[in-house]
């Protein structure tokens, strides 16, 4: 039986403990390429070997258990056992204090003897954390600036968080969250972020691979039970890096039917090859998949798992579904224009399903979150998988993930991630964007100056676009915000 994730909070760690199914074992002993820390041409802070005999430091280390090894609730054989992994084990430590490790498994985590296991990677060493400054208000001349793009975008309301050298520094509110309670947008409300919750998606998958529960090339009928393939390509399986380019060979379809019945359906599929350039079709089926495929994976659904792994330990109140926020009271309406599109009775309302593998709509638009939890987030990525002293994905995923798999019209496609030279001030940006309900959203960011900005309007009832292919209302505030507000003196 498949054994579920449970999560320990440690006290001065912040760990999780994890309970994850059981994954067949490499027999070899040996790392395959695709995972992390299988070579050295990685990013992040790398130290030397010689640094794992540091007494206390905060980090990410592939290693490989050398023995069956009880984990721990603290660094303590006195402490309460918590789980084991098994001998040949790959798992990441993330912490070591004296002889001890703070150690990351797909079946558990804990505290365990550091001569319990061998190192397989480089150690990437973590900065100390810092206290969190709660980000500051948009000067007023800046202020005006947003609001009169918004007003002119007839913009119902509209919330932005700036990043600036890997931190949330400033946020900006305009408009209101609901027209009839009039209520205003805050730093705090809480939108339905449309298409860049695929973004947050993919950081899930690679989450769940750092872990050992999956990898990019596994074939995704394999983790869901079932024969997922072209008709015309039968012996081509389907990956999660198809899934993360857009390359699948699905078409974008409709969400009537359950995902079985989509997937083994042959109207699903087109004419191309999965993986070729010719397949790539814009696709939130597909990437709905990528969660279904990741829970699956860890036998518990991607709303359990992204909160216990991520927005717990972050301290973000945000979800996949509406209803399991906690301050409900700061959920924004929908509007079309300044029609109501769906009202925040409606949003908790929504029902979906809770077995994992059987869900998928949630994954490609429905993350509800304020702009700057999602910038938050967003400073992972800018800091190779880093949040304040802790990693939360490796760095060789953030590199996998930033990494250029095609060179479309227009942009580079990368794993779910979209990249443009020549953007905003010159910028070369990672960016994605949305477009559901009346929200049009768009997150991005310059990987080399660690700055960038998540802007999520609504009340939008048009789809006009500027030069780069961005929504107006979210590309003139990140043109004027990248000529005017970031990186000026």
């Amino acid at each position: 039986m498949p054994l579920l994730l449970c999560v320990l909070l440690l006290a001065t760690n912040i760990g999780l403990v994890f309970r994850l199914r059981d994954m067949e074992e490499n027999p070899t002993g040996d790392l395959p390429a695709n995972t992390p820390f299988a070579d050295n041409s990685q990013k992040g802070q790398i130290t030397s070997d010689s640094s794992a005999e540091s007494t206390s430091w905060k980090g990410w280390q592939s290693v490989r258990a050398a023995e069956d090894t009880r984990l721990y609730d603290r660094a303590d054989e006195a402490g309460d056992r918590v789980g084991k992994v098994s001998a040949d084990s790959l798992c990441a430590v993330t912490a070591r204090e004296n002889d001890w490790v703070y150690v990351r498994s797909m079946t558990s985590a804990g505290w365990a003897r550091y001569s319990s296991f061998t190192p397989v990677g480089e150690l990437y060493m973590a900065h100390e954390p810092e206290q969190i400054v709660p980000p500051q208000p948009l000067s007023v001349e800046h202020s005006a600036r947003v609001d009169a793009i918004a007003e002119e975008n007839n913009a119902v309301g509209l919330t932005l968080a700036l990043i600036e050298n890997g931190k949330v520094t400033r946020t900006h509110e305009y408009g209101l969250a609901s027209i009839e309670r009039s209520i205003p947008m805050t730093a705090d409300t809480k939108i339905r972020i449309a298409s860049i919750s695929k973004v947050f998606t993919a950081m899930n998958a690679f989450a769940a691979r750092d872990l050992g529960a999956l990898t990019m090339e596994d074939d995704i009928g394999d983790i869901l039970g079932y024969r997922v393939r072209n008709p015309r390509y039968e012996d081509t399986p389907i990956t999660l890096n198809h899934l993360m380019t857009h390359t699948s060979s699905m078409y974008n379809i409709g969400y009537d039917n359950s995902i079985k019945q989509s997937l083994l359906s042959n109207s699903t599929y087109s004419n191309s090859a999965p993986g070729s350039e010719s397949a790539w079709c814009y696709n939130n089926f597909g990437s709905g998949v990528i969660g279904a495929v990741t829970e699956k994976a860890l036998d518990m659904t991607l709303l359990d798992f992204s909160g216990q792994y991520f927005l717990d330990r972050m301290g973000i109140d945000a979800a996949y579904h509406a209803k399991d926020i906690e301050a409900q009271d700061k959920i924004a309406n929908l509007y079309v224009g300044s029609s109501l599109y769906r009202n925040v009775d409606a949003q908790l309302a929504r029902v979906y399903p809770t077995t994992p593998g059987n869900s998928y709509a949630p994954y490609f638009g429905a993350l509800t979150i304020s702009a700057k939890d999602m910038a938050s987030l967003i400073t992972i990525l800018i800091n190779d998988g880093e949040y304040n002293g802790e990693y939360y994905i490796s760095p060789l995923s953030v590199e996998e993930m930033e990494q250029t798999q095609l060179n479309l019209d227009g942009f580079d496609q990368c794993s779910i991630l979209r990249r443009q030279t020549d953007m905003y001030g010159g910028r070369t940006l990672f960016y994605h964007t949305g477009n559901a309900q009346g929200v049009l959203s768009f997150a991005c960011y310059d990987e080399q100056k660690k700055d960038g900005l998540v802007v999520i309007a609504t009340g939008m009832n048009h789809e006009r676009r500027d030069v780069k292919g961005i929504y107006s209302v979210c590309g003139d505030i990140a043109d004027y915000c990248y000529n005017s507000v970031l990186g000026v003196q």
